[in-house]
């Protein structure tokens, strides 16, 4: 499924798709970001620019203070404004796992979308059902059999994720996780599978609003709804154990008629 209206544009050998069209001003600002590579480096930017995101492959704030992350992930993000959109954050793909001691950022393309492609249509389906998700803006990629990936969204400001939350202030936290169950559940019955959320990809901003984030591996379930919560369940209460998370995160209470 993807959006209703989506911008086409091939520019100086970048393929993109958005939601919204973009000046030419725009492009070249995203390009300039997108062309930097780092030597010998981990990190998409450098100390000059924004930040890099050490807590989940999604929108963060870059205000954590230097503390060790919990539950993060292995994204890198960066923040900048734009015209047509306001702030928002460009996520670059990134590998795990030994592959990435050999390339980090470059993928193989056999047919159909690229990752950023798929994460993009993910998002927008997740929107459309409801889902508090951070709103798809653009897709970019560079190459054919071998390409590049970013993806760009609105940005969350001001943002924590679910993990350092019950961690700092459980109060807090359980204040808060009913309306993170309620969105969990539209995610379930709309048929979509997250595959990795854990409290790590949950994000809470200063309204205390949860957003999911990080879809990039997520797709359309066929199976049933009771077998798709139970996948969620399972995944969640997994990462709360693993990662020693206050014991009434473990129960998702996604209700009776999906259970």
């Amino acid at each position: 499924m993807a959006a209703s209206v989506i911008y086409h544009k091939e520019y100086k050998s970048f393929a993109i798709g958005s939601s919204v069209k973009l000046s030419r001003e725009t492009l070249e600002k995203l390009i300039g970001i997108f062309e930097f590579q780092p030597s010998n480096s981990d990190d998409f930017f450098n100390d000059s620019m924004e930040f890099n995101d050490s807590r989940g492959q999604g929108n963060i704030d870059s205000d954590f203070n230097g503390k060790k992350p919990v539950l993060g992930g292995r994204g890198t993000v960066k923040s900048i404004y734009i015209p047509e959109a306001g702030n928002v954050i460009i996520k670059q793909y990134k590998r795990g796992g030994l592959i990435s001691c050999f390339n980090k950022r470059t993928y193989l393309k056999f047919r159909g979308q690229t990752r950023a492609e798929k994460e993009f249509e993910m998002l927008f389906m997740a929107e459309k059902a409801g889902v508090n998700v951070p709103f798809p803006l653009a897709y970019v990629s560079r190459g054919n059999l071998f390409y590049r990936a970013w993806l760009v969204t609105k940005r969350i400001n001001q943002c924590q994720n679910f993990a350092e939350i019950a961690v700092q202030n459980k109060k807090r936290a359980m204040k808060i996780f009913p309306e993170i169950s309620l969105n969990i559940k539209k995610l379930i019955e709309n048929s979509i599978y997250h595959v990795d959320l854990h409290p790590g990809n949950v994000l809470i901003d200063a309204d205390d609003k949860n957003y999911i984030i990080d879809f990039d591996k997520a797709f359309y379930f066929k199976g049933s709804i009771r077998k798709l919560s139970r996948f969620y369940r399972k995944r969640w209460s997994r990462a709360v154990v693993k990662y020693d998370l206050p014991d009434f995160m473990s129960n998702l209470g996604l209700g009776s008629k999906i259970l």
